[in-house]
């Protein structure tokens, strides 16, 4: 009974993933993804990185960019590329033809697909699927991180503070905040751009940000260590989620999102579903739904039109 128990919960995740990826919602496969989740096992659903790749078909371009980082996060957390699948069912996605993955590879049947008749003269797809066949190329090189040695999180740490090494500063209202710019530009291309340029911020290794010193220092401590201190509050955390969307530093926009759903009170709703609705965060946005849902009185309160639409949401 256990294990059926332990089956079913395994199909109804994959359906969940499904239908994330079929939204093109790539904080959504990121979030509901267990530890050690296998990829390769179907549940009675096509074959999810397969499914992944030939969702992001007909999309739009920024629907297909998230298309490229879900297949990427897979690749990341244990998907292989390389697996042949014995799913039999056609996929379809609108090309009058369906298309049989049967027997194919992730690498495979891209490369099928971009060969099809009613693709290859289409520049868009075509250049999407390379995209994806060049993360699929990459990730062979890469080794997939399962945990992170405490030992090695200290000693980002100890980098982030050691203040004497640092060759960059934020400059803020309340003071500077420094850092290493090699970090910046490893994380971020607006920041490597930036760091690079012939501009001021370039020259003379200063970026002037219109964000508190503590929104900086959060940015930075997550940037570093993938964690950060307790103390940090909603505000905070808005604000640094702000600079990591500018910035286009994807991951911590993920994990500020996963922070700030910790962080909702009566007090914080509209702040942080203001920021949901306006970073495009689906998962916080849920998220935010969920607590109005508990909350007589944010249901009752007066909401800006982005917080009303979590309310929405609750009838949907």
């Amino acid at each position: 009974e256990a294990e059926q128990e332990e089956a079913q919960r395994r199909r109804c995740v994959a359906q969940a993933l499904h239908g994330f990826i079929q939204l093109s919602d790539l904080e959504g496969v990121v979030q509901f993804t267990p530890n050690q989740f296998d990829w390769q096992q179907l549940y009675g659903q096509p074959p999810l990185l397969h499914f992944a790749i030939i969702k992001g078909l007909k999309k739009k371009r920024d629907q297909q960019e998230n298309h490229v980082r879900i297949v990427t996060f897979m690749l990341r957390t244990g998907a292989d590329p390389h697996h042949p699948t014995t799913y039999k069912k056609p996929l379809s996605e609108g090309f009058g033809t369906p298309f049989s993955c049967y027997g194919h590879s992730a690498v495979s049947f891209a490369v099928a697909l971009m060969t099809h008749s009613k693709i290859r003269d289409d520049d868009i797809i075509t250049t999407y699927i390379k995209r994806v066949l060049l993360i699929i190329y990459r990730s062979r090189s890469e080794a997939v991180i399962r945990s992170v040695d405490s030992g090695l999180i200290d000693n980002w740490s100890r980098m982030r503070h050691m203040i004497e090494t640092h060759n960059l500063s934020f400059e803020t209202e309340e003071g500077n905040v420094t850092c290493h710019d090699i970090v910046l530009m490893a994380a971020s291309p607006v920041l490597k751009a930036m760091c690079t340029s012939a501009m001021q911020e370039g020259i003379h290794k200063r970026i002037r940000v219109e964000k508190s010193a503590a929104a900086v220092s959060l940015f930075l401590d997550i940037l570093y260590t993938g964690s950060a201190r307790n103390d940090a509050d909603y505000k905070t955390m808005l604000e640094a989620l702000d600079l990591s969307h500018e910035w286009d530093v994807v991951n911590l926009v993920q994990v500020l999102s996963d922070m700030l759903r910790h962080q909702l009170t009566e007090e914080s709703f509209i702040a942080i579903a203001n920021a949901a609705v306006f970073q495009g965060s689906e998962a916080l946005k849920r998220h935010c739904a969920a607590f109005a849902g508990r909350s007589a009185k944010v249901q009752t309160a007066e909401l800006s039109p982005a917080a009303l639409d979590m309310c929405c949401l609750l009838d949907s």
